[in-house]
């Protein structure tokens, strides 16, 4: 059991943008700005992209974290025909 139980939001754009250069020390690519994730799925895709060897760039990590966002399974799912 954890001592202590704290609930992490969702980023705000802005902090979302500070989250990728600090986890990443990269540019956060314009793809950021649709994804809405707490902090902990940016230090997933960072431990994921290291153990995969994955430096495909800003883009490819931002990839990374739409697929954490889509796994979310209270993520609201859009019915018919999307993108």
């Amino acid at each position: 059991r954890f001592t202590f139980k704290i609930a992490l939001d969702f980023l705000p754009p802005v902090k979302a943008e500070a989250a990728f250069r600090a986890f990443f020390a990269l540019d956060p690519p314009r793809e950021l700005a649709e994804l809405s994730l707490p902090p902990g799925d940016y230090a997933v895709v960072k431990r994921k992209a290291a153990l995969l060897g994955e430096s495909g760039g800003p883009a490819a990590l931002a990839a990374m974290l739409r697929a954490e966002c889509d796994a979310k399974p209270d993520r609201a799912r859009s019915i018919g025909f999307g993108r």
